[in-house]
């Protein structure tokens, strides 16, 4: 086999598995893989948030960007104590880690939103 060939085969290898794990999220039957891929969208929903707080932060004055990451902070730690108390209910529940994980995802999501509408004025 040529190196061509192997160097396709690698890239198909590591392709697959996301390719495969997101068609799983689309037909998630059992709790794990529930689990798991709402453990992905809090992922993905979380990268997305600091995205936009990096580009934010490199758009405003060294004391507005020590106010963003002050406020971030305290944001981060309330959407986890919100999260583990919308969670509280089913702690040691088989349910528990989706209903944890679509608060953080939800969440995430919304104050993603925020910060976004917040570059957009620092564009103007």
């Amino acid at each position: 086999m040529s190196y061509s060939s192997h160097a396709l085969l690698a890239v198909l290898a590591v392709a697959c598995p996301a390719t495969a794990a997101a068609q799983n999220c689309r037909h998630a039957m059992t709790q794990g893989e529930m689990n798991e891929c709402a453990a992905q969208d809090h992922a993905r929903e979380d990268a997305r948030l600091n995205d936009t707080y990096r580009d934010l932060a490199s758009k405003l004055k060294p004391a507005q960007r020590d106010k963003l990451r002050s406020v971030q902070r305290v944001w981060l730690s309330y959407r986890d104590m919100n999260c583990d108390f919308r969670s509280a209910a089913y702690q040691g529940g088989t349910i528990y880690p989706l209903v944890r994980s679509m608060c953080l995802a939800e969440m995430t999501s919304q104050r993603t939103e925020d910060l976004k509408a917040r570059l957009e004025e620092a564009d103007r």
